[in-house]
């Protein structure tokens, strides 16, 4: 009887692809929370009159999803499901933001769907083919 345990299943090519478009999402969600944050505090960029810095810092509506995305991105690259949930989540949370606009609907929610999605295919390839499972 061997006491070895089995290597750890490698992450899968698509999970990789999900790694690097999450990180490129979150990029791009930093740079947009950025740009927000800063046209409220300049009123000659459309700022209206300052409110409490949760508003003019765009926490709430800009920071804090991007926040769940980080956190999405950083415990999902152990564990993928997790980071599959989380930008599911968030897609989710975006179509409820997008309301009755529904021309921005696949705008909003079909990037973080899609990862969701290569997350997912990621984590079911690397279940289906780790080592040590019967059956294949």
């Amino acid at each position: 009887m061997s006491t070895r345990t089995p290597a750890p299943a490698r992450a899968p090519a698509v999970e990789w692809v999900a790694r690097a478009l999450a990180i490129a999402f979150a990029a791009i969600t930093a740079v947009g929370w950025w740009d927000e944050a800063r046209a409220r505090q300049d009123p000659a960029l459309g700022g209206t009159a300052p409110g409490t810095w949760l508003d003019q810092w765009a926490i709430p509506t800009h920071l804090l999803p991007l926040l769940l995305i980080v956190a999405a991105i950083i415990v999902g690259w152990r564990r993928p499901l997790i980071a599959a949930i989380g930008f599911a989540i968030y897609a989710v949370l975006q179509a409820i933001a997008v309301g009755t606009e529904w021309i921005y609907l696949p705008l909003v929610v079909a990037p973080p769907a899609l990862i969701a999605i290569l997350y997912l295919i990621g984590w079911w390839v690397r279940r289906s083919f780790s080592p040590g499972r019967r059956g294949g």
